[in-house]
């Protein structure tokens, strides 16, 4: 009994050490948790921004390489080059030089013209397919071959050759350049003509048109950088 009141007080409990500890302990764990996750975030954020800027270089790099093939023009090899982005705005392609303060030195670029393989295959073969398939006019084709160039194996063989896999891609050659642009930070990419590019590697891919159908040889343009 409590002398002055009357009647008894309750009993305040502390927390024990063990509840304390368990406590502490489930608080650490969580924290452990928030903060991995956390700079996991961080991590892909930062890889995030800078495969966007990867992009973005990219096509700026694939822009320049086209705006050379309309200066310099089409040759008849393949051509490849490489560097880095160290002194990516000197150059003064946005009107004037720009100092970017060393925000792109640990990206790199390789750039690659090259004919395009159509792998056309024989096409006379497939018409001839089809013909047999009654997907085309049989009597039609063989009156416009007859008209053309006859009906002497000479004739036909000289058809057969023109409409051959390599044949038309003999000529389509001059007119179609597959450019690959691929950028990349970091470590060394490896092997960039490997079908699997590194884990910090962007690759862009564009066909070009060659309107002329003029190609300049490599003999000739070595001669002629010879002269000069």
């Amino acid at each position: 009994m409590d002398p002055v009141g009357g009647a008894d007080k309750p009993v305040r409990r502390a927390f024990s050490l063990v509840e304390i500890v368990i406590a502490l302990a489930i608080l650490s764990f969580s924290l452990a948790v928030l903060v991995q996750s956390e700079a996991g975030s961080v991590v892909m954020t930062m890889e995030s921004q800078r495969v966007l800027t990867a992009n973005a270089l990219a096509n700026q790099k694939i822009a320049e390489v086209l705006l050379q093939l309309e200066v310099e023009g089409y040759t008849d090899t393949d051509k490849s080059e490489e560097g880095s982005f160290d002194d990516f705005g000197a150059d003064g392609l946005f009107g004037e030089a720009i100092d970017f303060e060393g925000e792109y030195d640990d990206y790199s670029w390789a750039w690659t013209v090259r004919e395009v393989d159509m792998q056309m295959g024989d096409v006379s073969s497939a018409i001839s397919d089809l013909q047999g398939m009654g997907l085309g006019s049989e009597e039609s084709s063989e009156d416009t071959l007859t008209e053309s160039l006859g009906e002497s194996d000479l004739a036909q063989s000289m058809m057969g050759s023109m409409l051959g896999g390599d044949a038309l891609n003999d000529m389509l050659a001059p007119w179609m350049r597959e450019v690959r642009v691929v950028v990349w930070w970091g470590d060394d990419p490896g092997d960039l003509e490997s079908e699997e590019l590194c884990e910090h590697c962007v690759e862009l891919v564009t066909h070009v048109f060659n309107p002329s159908g003029e190609v300049i040889s490599s003999s000739s343009s070595s001669s002629t950088s010879e002269e000069e």
